[in-house]
């Protein structure tokens, strides 16, 4: 780079994606690890030897200033964990036996559940974040020999013969 270049490095570390679980596995460790260290508190070494953390949050978090997402916004979750926990669980039952639920069945038994309906979001939410467990039923395609059956001309064939006690119901 020449001299007086405002130009970055390309040098510079890309930031670590982790999961919300791992990310506040981290960020757990890291406070152990803070309040185990004697003397002075140095959250930038903590930050270098967990990396993937921020510094601003880790501060928070070790001074009691911030809790993870997911407790602080625990009042304004549809269900509680357990439920969640609960739900998976049953549904999962279900699929084991060969009764997979739609994503209308899910927003009804939820309904049932706390008395307010989710609404798509929350179902396409629910699913990523059960996604290692559950899959929801889908449509599939009609098979390409079905569908050649599948066409007016046999469809008036089969129903022109077809008659009950001398009755003949499609002529």
């Amino acid at each position: 780079m020449a001299p007086g270049s405002k130009a970055r490095s390309t040098s510079r570390k890309k930031p670590i994606r982790l999961s919300c679980d791992d990310r506040e596995k981290r960020y757990r460790d890291a406070c152990d690890w803070l309040r185990a260290q004697p003397g002075t508190l140095n959250i930038r070494k903590a930050v270098d030897v967990f990396p993937g953390i921020s510094y601003g949050t880790l501060r928070n978090r070790y001074l009691g200033k911030h809790r993870p997402a997911r407790k602080a916004h625990s009042a304004q979750m549809l269900l509680s964990p357990e439920q969640e926990q609960t739900l998976v669980s049953w549904m999962a039952k279900d699929a084991r036996e060969a009764h997979p639920w739609s994503r209308v069945k899910l927003k009804l038994r939820v309904q049932e559940m706390v008395g307010r309906r989710p609404s798509d979001d929350w179902v396409k939410a629910f699913n990523r974040r059960n996604a290692d467990v559950l899959r929801f039923r889908t449509t599939s395609g009609l098979d390409p020999k079905r569908a050649q059956c599948f066409n007016p001309t046999t469809v008036a064939e089969h129903f022109t013969g077809v008659s009950v006690g001398g009755i003949n119901y499609f002529a």
